[in-house]
C-alpha cells in the first residue's frame, strides 16, 4: 500500500476513538447502602462481612455502620490480604 492509500484507510475507518471510563466519585465515607451499591451486592452481605471482620475501615457509630473508602478501595485492589485485627470500632 502506498502512503496515500494508508492515509486514507485512516481517514474513513469506521473505528472511533472510545472515552475513558472514570469511576464514580465516591464520598470519603460510605454508609452499608453506598457500598453494597457500588460493589453491586445486597446490603446483608456487607453486614455478614463486617461482622465476620472481613471489611477493613468500619466504624461503629451510634447504631450505624460508616466504612473509609480509602480503606476499603486498598482492600478490593488487592493492597491490604488480610483480614482486619480489630473488630468494628464503636465511636458514641
Amino acid at each position: 500500500m502506498s502512503d496515500m492509500d494508508i492515509q486514507n484507510v485512516q481517514e474513513t475507518s469506521d473505528f472511533e476513538e472510545t472515552e475513558t471510563v472514570e469511576a464514580p466519585h465516591l464520598p470519603d465515607i460510605l454508609t452499608v447502602e453506598e457500598l453494597a451499591e457500588y460493589l453491586r451486592v445486597d446490603r446483608k452481605t456487607i453486614y455478614e462481612m463486617v461482622a465476620r471482620r472481613e471489611l477493613p475501615g468500619c466504624v461503629r457509630v451510634g447504631r450505624t455502620i460508616r466504612i473509609s473508602t480509602k480503606a476499603v478501595m486498598t482492600w478490593f485492589e488487592g493492597g491490604e490480604r488480610r483480614r482486619p485485627a480489630r473488630p468494628v470500632r464503636r465511636v458514641s
